[in-house]
């Protein structure tokens, strides 16, 4: 018995290993890379599924530096090396997700959903999500590899 929990261990801790990648594009806030949790994304495949007309969720686990006062979701669809600008309803996460002010070193987590439309091709893509605070400055910025179908 002890042998086959330390080979379950051993296999889950292997497909930790190879999933998802989520790169940091340059956010200044630490990000626990661990608790971010997408939609869609299967320790099975190097990307995560976003089904067209479903919403794809994410919650991001961070903690800024500094004090933030305002915070803002800037999304795009990285195609070809090309960003492709994705507007959010409300692109606001104050007084959505998160209360604001958040004070410097809060761990605070962030949460959105984005709709996946039919009209949107099927194809791979790398979503660009950043979080700028009321400087500008990207606190969070995030890749993300994706497949839309």
């Amino acid at each position: 018995m002890k042998s086959l929990t330390c080979l379950a261990i051993f296999t889950f801790a292997f497909c930790l290993a190879t999933a998802v990648r989520i790169k940091n594009c340059g956010g200044k806030a630490n990000i626990d890379y661990q608790n971010i949790q997408i939609t869609g994304c299967s320790p099975k495949l190097p990307y995560c599924i976003f089904e067209k007309n479903h919403t794809a969720q994410l919650s991001i686990p961070f903690s800024s530096n500094t004090e933030i006062t305002s915070l803002k979701a800037v999304v795009h669809g990285v195609i070809g090396g090309i960003p492709i600008p994705f507007p959010l309803d409300n692109p606001e996460a104050c007084g959505q997700s998160l209360t604001c002010p958040v004070a410097a070193h809060t761990n605070v987590t962030y949460f959105e959903g984005l709709p996946v439309k039919p009209i949107y091709p099927s194809l791979r893509l790398t979503v660009k999500w950043a979080l700028q605070d009321q400087a500008g400055v990207d606190q969070v910025c995030i890749l993300i590899p994706v497949k839309l179908q």
